[in-house]
């Protein structure tokens, strides 16, 4: 829990320091999901930019995330429908368990809490497949496969970040401002630092030294 408190706190971090250009990104992100086909590749996109932000320090460009939405439009969308699947899965399931529970069927109560399980699950490889996709060249597929790994190996780490996800996604709703500026970015920059930290812990990249990825402050 600590781990995960510290991953939120530099996400915010962040965040805060390079706000104006998360700002700008999240507005075009926005509008690409309000658009419908566009979407995927710039959340995608915004990814990758927050990879780079926090890899070197550079402030993120609206003129960056365009590329790298064009650059990886089939990637995002086939990641995108990998979720979107898993998703239905689980909506169908519960309903249909649920249907059965609120009927008084005993045996679907067991059903529901494992369903409940696996899409909390499914969220948690939706945290991590995205950052690890633009990681690698090795396709959708791979990428839900790590995540779902990395979430099962850091279950607790995963699970209060998730919660926290899902706060501050619920009072970015309540203030839109907020959810027009900063929260998918911000969402992008969270999950960015979690599959970071997941991946040191798995030695896949090499411990962090301090002073670690400062952000640049202006």
């Amino acid at each position: 829990m600590i781990s995960a408190l510290r991953v939120f706190g530099r996400s915010v971090s962040d965040l805060w320091y390079q706000v104006i250009g998360y700002a700008f990104c999240n507005v075009t992100v926005l509008v690409g999901m309000l658009l419908v086909i566009p979407g995927p590749p710039l959340l995608l996109a915004l990814l990758e930019v927050a990879t780079e932000s926090a890899r070197y320090n550079e402030r993120p460009e609206v003129t960056a995330l365009l590329r790298a939405a064009w650059r990886n439009f089939l990637s995002a969308w086939r990641l995108a429908i990998a979720h979107l699947l898993g998703l239905l899965v689980v909506v169908v399931s519960l309903y249909f368990y649920g249907d059965f529970a609120g009927r008084g069927a005993v045996w679907a109560l067991p059903l529901v809490v494992l369903t409940l399980c696996i899409g909390w699950t499914w969220f948690g490889v939706m945290l991590f497949s995205g950052a690890l996709l633009v990681r690698s060249e090795r396709g959708a597929l791979i990428a839900v496969r790590n995540g779902l790994v990395l979430f099962t190996h850091y279950p607790g780490f995963s699970s209060v970040l998730l919660a926290l996800a899902a706060l501050t996604t619920l009072v970015s709703l309540v203030l839109t401002p907020l959810f027009i500026l900063v929260t998918i970015s911000f969402l992008a920059v969270l999950s960015t630092r979690a599959t970071t930290w997941a991946l040191r812990e798995e030695g896949v990249l090499p411990p962090a030294v301090e002073p670690e990825e400062q952000p640049l402050q202006f």
